[in-house]
């Protein structure tokens, strides 16, 4: 069977909370570890510790982690594409990578579109019914599960 001669799976994901809390804890971490690194000089830990964290939520921002560009509902149509919209509502189109990755309760989703965007899901994020459609649709696609490698 291929995904082809399936129903566009359609998803909302607004109320996704997991790549928000890992962006979270990243900046955390980036603003602990630079400032620990710079003990010695505070105002040049403080510093590194803002440039980390800075550069950083600009990137989450740009892969749509962030802000009014926040993924808010992706459909996954029977002819491969996939099409993501914002929270405005703006569609764009995008191709699944290869590195996508999943798992029984996690998916790592990354699509080659406008720039690379990103989506980080856990169960919680999605209703067990969705998230169980797109974990098997992941595996008819054949993308590689948690201790499979490409190749």
């Amino acid at each position: 069977m291929s995904s082809r001669d399936l129903p566009a799976l359609i998803l909302e994901v607004s109320h996704r909370r997991a790549d928000r809390w890992c962006a979270v804890a990243v900046i955390a971490l980036a603003l602990v570890s630079s400032s620990l690194a710079a003990a010695s000089h505070p105002a040049i830990g403080l510093c590194l510790a803002l440039l980390a964290a800075a550069s950083l939520s600009v990137g989450l921002w740009r892969a749509r982690w962030f802000g009014r560009r926040r993924l808010s509902r992706v459909a996954w149509l029977p002819d491969g594409r996939w099409l993501l919209a914002d929270r405005d509502g703006q569609w764009v189109e995008g191709r699944l990578r290869g590195d996508s990755r999943f798992g029984s309760h996690y998916v790592w989703l990354r699509w080659d579109a406008d720039i690379v965007q990103s989506m980080l899901l856990f169960c919680g994020d999605l209703t067990e019914p969705d998230m169980r459609r797109l974990i098997v649709r992941l595996r008819i696609e054949g993308l590689p599960g948690p201790l499979e490698t490409p190749g």
